[in-house]
């Protein structure tokens, strides 16, 4: 006995839309659309609104985070390259074997004591979140001092200040980093971002309201060289890879346009100028950064390249101690390194505004038949001052006698320049 098979449910639909469907569907034009972008081969009038947001068109600009799958080709677009990827085979900083040496250099300071090692590995296995991993887990990898004045560390703050990364796709931009922890420095520390032209100098404007800040992405923290992502247990590494290639692409941009506008001297190209710390409750990972340039087109490469990868939670106490000092000594040689680089160029970008200040000072004078006003600084004695700085910046002083650094011309051109100190500590 044969059984009647039940007519399936039809969609019923208005004459007017059935027929604007038939229409879309005659009209070859969609197909061709479709087989160029990848779109959802879907009728315009049946698509719901969540679908239709998912679908990407020429005159529409979306925002990509880190866990969008375009997150990856708006780094790409943007110069960033993950040189462990791209070719890990050639793709090196200059300085390489220098930074593969100090990962295992001694520390001065004692070994961290059995009962210390059996309380990390405690809070490794109670480190279930990414909370946790970050703020009880990562700090038995660091130094209080790195908490202190002039130190600033930053907590999840968002960098909606930065100067985001140039590109010519117009269709999607990147969300600001908002790094779990940066570590930089206190605004007071260069008293020569207090001085108006100097601040200017560094920032670019967006609008009449907005800028951005290649000194300061955020409020509380100036030219940061470290940032920290972290995850929870079983966590992915790949999307804290991701936002920390992102962050310091930033960083090095930054000091990109520092070395641009002071005009000193040529960027190191190929130099190790960044940190960032990958963690999870299973891992850590070093990560170093470098700006190189292309060859053919001169347009700034932003490369990240794993230094080493560390198991947590390992039952010797060897191998916690070969990971804290892998990274005490890594953020202690990036943050000495950096410095030096910001304190020179910060220098030398006062010493350019105040030559160019009085160049304007004497063609004014001079169309005026005014005697030029004689300067309160010799262009040798502004040398002999940043030679000098070097000398300051490379030496450690005694944390107990708290030196203060000779005052440079940069402290001198502003009102309220001189009367800050920055003051030389051990890091």
């Amino acid at each position: 006995m044969s059984r009647k098979r039940a007519a399936s449910p039809q969609l019923i639909l208005p004459l007017g839309k059935r027929q604007a469907i038939q229409a879309w569907i005659n009209d070859e034009t969609h197909l061709e659309a479709h087989s160029t972008t990848g779109a959802a081969y879907m009728p315009p009038e049946i698509m719901t609104t969540a679908a239709a947001s998912e679908i990407p068109t020429t005159d529409s600009v979306f925002t990509v985070g880190p866990d969008s799958d375009m997150f990856e080709d708006a780094l790409l677009a943007r110069g960033v390259r993950d040189a462990d990827r791209w070719d890990p085979r050639s793709l090196f900083p200059n300085d390489w074997e220098e930074w593969i040496n100090i990962l295992s250099q001694a520390r001065q300071s004692p070994e961290p004591t059995d009962n210390e090692h059996e309380r990390y590995i405690k809070t490794v296995l109670e480190s279930t979140n990414e909370v946790s991993v970050l703020q009880e887990l990562f700090p038995r990898f660091c130094k209080d001092e790195w908490k202190h004045s002039p130190s600033s560390w930053r907590y999840d703050q968002a960098w909606n200040q930065c100067v985001h990364l140039s590109t010519s796709d117009k269709s999607t931009k990147m969300e600001a980093p908002k790094p779990d922890a940066a570590i930089g420095w206190q605004k007071p520390f260069f008293p020569e971002l207090l001085v108006g032209e100097v601040s200017s100098a560094l920032r670019v404007m967006y609008g009449p309201e907005k800028f951005g800040s290649y000194a300061s992405p955020c409020k509380n923290i100036c030219f940061p060289v470290i940032t920290i992502e972290g995850k929870g247990s079983g966590g992915v590494m790949r999307v804290a890879h991701h936002q920390n290639s992102h962050n310091a692409a930033i960083m090095l941009n930054n000091l990109h346009e520092l070395c641009l506008n002071a005009g000193r001297a040529e960027f190191p190209y190929g130099q190790v100028m960044a940190l960032t710390i990958n963690i999870t409750a299973e891992l850590l990972r070093l990560n170093c950064h470098w700006i190189s340039k292309d060859a053919r087109t001169g347009s700034l490469l932003f490369y990240t390249k794993t230094l080493d990868n560390y198991a947590m939670g390992g039952r010797k106490r060897e191998a916690y101690v070969q990971t804290l000092a892998a990274v005490r000594n890594c953020v202690e040689r990036i943050r000495a390194t950096t410095l030096r680089y910001i304190q020179l160029n910060l220098d030398a970008l006062c010493l350019k505004l105040q030559n160019s200040a009085q160049l304007d000072v004497r063609r004014s004078s001079t169309s005026s038949g005014q005697p030029t006003p004689a300067s309160g600084v010799s262009n040798n004695e502004i040398s002999q001052d940043v030679a000098q700085e070097i000398t300051h910046v490379t030496t450690a002083s005694d944390s107990s006698s708290s030196r203060r650094r000779k005052q440079t011309p940069s402290m001198r051109l502003g009102p309220d320049s001189g009367r800050i100190r920055r003051q030389q500590t051990e890091w």
